[in-house]
């Protein structure tokens, strides 16, 4: 194979060369005249990857678009994002990336971490995957702003910690994506890291990790991001999102979806129809369980072979005078579980950036029960061993309990 690297100083060429297998022809480029002359001298690069600092007095459309046309269709094309650019930037560079199929390498690496990813993205280095398949559970709201986001984030979380399997949430809500704010993650990673190689389908589960983000303290939950310019979501294909499922299922143990409540998307489409289970949250509202959902399920879901018994209902915001039985007369499949009105918490947690499953105090510990018999209730249908915590009024309870239990000792 023959390799092209631009790099910013020839102490990364010297740690690059060691972790390069011999019989590859590789050639180094440190200024952007380098890289010129290399194109003209050497023909059939088939993978080139380039420091974005190397082209600091070049706007990205042009700089990117030359390499893009240097290069033939074959040839895999990474770049290394500078730690210097600013939001804006950055953003103009992630989505000039996915038009012309290049991968994007965060800036975050130390040069150990850097030469280790650039061996999985040449060489396709595999990690240990799934033994079979992932469980995929996709999310979506009878109407919107029904709280479907906040289930999937919450549930996730709770089977994260109470089971032993590695778990996935993924934000494809391409039109309205909210994960990122939700958790107020800041950095680089998310799907328009892996647009590129989603569209090629060379996506790998090396690549889809590190383009995770996580939850500090929350070891077995990866979370990938979604979109951040929202015009975006018509560009993304259902074989992209098929991919991206594909890899995630050999990836993961458990992959949970966040998708928008109207199916002209992708991949509320493609997650919707290929989901093992799917969850629909409504409200004790009409406008929720009635309207909205009769309108998409009778012109988009029947035509996909899918009955009202393919999916399962969560009764969100629910209050005492609620009345599952008329709901679920209305849509014609049950509520599988019923998440208590937290009374605005929810608006607090999310002001704050904190999941309201992980928020301290006892103002949602009804809430915090509901989401682990709604996590409990999924695992067994998984057929995955679910260890439920002691709650906080459990707790209360047995401790109520304790002297009379020391009196029958």
């Amino acid at each position: 194979m023959k390799f092209l690297f631009g790099l910013t100083h020839p102490k990364y060429a010297d740690a690059i060369s060691g972790s390069i297998p011999e019989g590859h022809e590789v050639v180094y480029c440190f200024s952007q005249s380098e890289i010129q002359r290399a194109f003209e001298k050497h023909k059939g690069f088939e993978c080139v990857a380039v420091s974005e600092d190397l082209f600091t007095e070049m706007y990205p459309w042009d700089w990117m678009s030359s390499l893009r046309k240097m290069c033939s269709v074959k040839t895999e094309i990474h770049v290394l994002l500078s730690e210097n650019s600013d939001s804006l930037y950055r953003e103009i560079i992630k989505r000039i990336a996915g038009d012309l199929h290049i991968s994007l390498i965060p800036s975050c690496y130390t040069q150990e971490e850097l030469i280790r990813e650039i061996r999985i993205r040449l060489f396709k280095d595999k990690i240990p995957v799934n033994q079979g398949e992932g469980n995929l559970i996709s999310v979506m709201s009878s109407s919107p702003k029904d709280g479907a986001t906040t289930i999937a984030i919450s549930a996730a979380i709770c089977m994260a910690e109470q089971t032993d399997k590695k778990v996935c949430l993924i934000d494809g809500n391409l039109k309205s994506p909210e994960i990122r704010d939700h958790l107020r993650f800041k950095g680089d990673k998310g799907y328009p890291l892996i647009q590129a190689d989603c569209d090629s389908q060379s996506l790998d589960s090396n690549s889809l990790l590190k383009a995770c983000e996580k939850i500090a303290g929350v070891k077995n939950l990866y979370v990938l991001t979604g979109l951040q310019r929202r015009e975006w979501a018509e560009k993304i294909s259902l074989h992209e999102i098929s991919h991206l499922l594909s890899v995630a299922k050999e990836t993961f143990d458990i992959v949970i979806v966040d998708v928008h409540t109207f199916p002209d998307q992708a991949a509320t489409v493609k997650c919707m129809k290929e989901a093992d289970h799917r969850l629909v949250v409504v409200q004790p509202i009409v406008t929720s369980y009635q309207s909205s959902w009769h309108d998409w399920f009778n012109s988009v879901w029947s035509h996909f072979e899918l009955t009202e018994k393919d999916f399962s209902l969560v009764l969100n915001r629910d209050v005492k005078s609620s009345s599952s039985h008329s709901i679920e007369k209305s849509i014609g499949t049950k509520v599988i579980s019923r998440v208590r009105d937290t009374g605005g918490e929810g608006i607090k947690a999310i002001n704050y950036g904190v999941p309201m499953y992980l928020a301290p105090g006892t103002d949602l510990s009804e809430f915090k029960e509901d989401i682990i018999e709604l996590s409990a209730l999924l695992s067994e249908r998984m057929g995955i061993e679910f260890i439920r915590p002691v709650t906080e009024t459990k707790s209360k309870k047995l401790g109520f309990a304790i002297p009379f239990l020391k009196k029958l000792q």
